[in-house]
């Protein structure tokens, strides 16, 4: 049993040399071309490269470049990993024999060690290396899933600024439109009556202080001196502007836009034509006492959709609540129109 170890020991020991043997023939005789470019289908002068034999001889031969391949990773391993198994198969086995033998030897176990150590030497790097090939690409596919779920973020965040924005367009247009109708709803008084002393008739059933009947007076009344300014309570466009009026003497009537207007009588002087765009606040007339009046005064009505309504209930811009609720008690204590 002995004897066959040691037969086996040195047949395997032969065989390495064997092969050591060829490599080193083959790198200290064979003629290597340099390393070069060539086009593709370019002929290239051999001058003894890939000589094998002695006997052999390459001079004057020429080769034609078809072309060249260039391979990924995965594809060479599709490509070449069988051979590359099976030679890693049979050098991991004959280095399992050599050392199976080697054991029985101390002599046998140091040359063992010595000609096996370039291929254990080999078989470690290759590992390494595969580890790390394994390790770059774990990284980099972490990388690559953790590149697209942070796209997808920017994405959906891009997607939810762009309909915040269109939200905000939009909020503003509504803010922009709701501004523009607020400035078309009469919200002041048509006179300067800060101190609310001047409000002399109010909106409702009076005594006619001609006819001496119960009528509806359907606007309220200032007494203010004649020649005093008369506001514009609203933005809007002139309707009409009627110089000669049997019973509401000199008139404006300023069409506001959604449904509202608002008219002005009594007037001594007019100072805007038909047509004329009008802002909030700009001096449209001066009061007067023309037309069927007791005195000098202002007669104003508001109209929403045709109906005669309380002005008292547009003066919001510039009555405080407190103002507004004495406003109210004014209009409340039965005062006496002039018209």
């Amino acid at each position: 049993m002995k004897a066959k170890k040691i037969l086996l020991c040195a047949v395997s020991l032969v065989l390495l040399l064997l092969i050591v043997m060829r490599i080193v023939h083959v790198n200290t005789n064979v003629l290597t071309i340099p390393e070069e470019r060539y086009a593709q289908n370019q002929w290239v002068e051999l001058n003894g490269a890939f000589q094998e034999m002695d006997d052999e001889n390459t001079e004057g031969y020429s080769v034609r470049i078809l072309g060249a391949e260039q391979l990924t990773y995965n594809e060479f391993l599709e490509k070449y990993g069988l051979r590359l198994l099976i030679i890693t198969t049979v050098c991991a086995v004959l280095i399992s024999v050599l050392s199976f033998v080697s054991a029985t030897s101390g002599f046998l176990q140091n040359a063992v060690g010595v000609l096996t150590y370039p291929f254990r030497s080999a078989v470690t790097a290759v590992a390494t290396w595969a580890e790390d090939k394994q390790r770059y690409y774990k990284d980099y596919s972490d990388l690559i899933a953790e590149n697209e779920a942070l796209r997808e973020r920017v994405a959906d965040m891009e997607g939810r600024l762009d309909r915040l924005a269109a939200s905000y367009l939009a909020l503003q247009a509504r803010i922009d439109s709701t501004g523009r109708r607020c400035d078309n709803i009469p919200a002041i008084q048509p006179v300067i009556n800060k101190q609310l002393t001047l409000l002399t008739a109010s909106y409702g059933m009076r005594i006619h202080p001609f006819y001496k009947t119960l009528q509806s007076h359907q606007g309220v009344d200032y007494t203010i001196p004649e020649g005093s300014r008369v506001f514009a309570t609203a933005d809007g466009t002139v309707s009409s502007v009627a110089l000669r009026h049997s019973t509401q003497g000199q008139t404006v009537v300023i069409d506001h836009g959604n449904g509202y207007q608002t008219q002005y009588s009594h007037l001594s002087k007019i100072n805007v034509r038909r047509g004329q765009q009008v802002r909030r606040g700009d001096i449209i007339a001066l009061s007067g006492d023309t037309g069927l009046s007791l005195a000098p005064h202002l007669h104003y009505e508001v109209r929403l959709n045709g109906m005669r309504v309380d002005p008292i209930h547009y003066f919001f811009m510039e009555l405080s609540p407190t103002e507004y609720q004495r406003m109210i008690r004014i209009a409340q204590s039965g005062m006496q129109s002039f018209d």
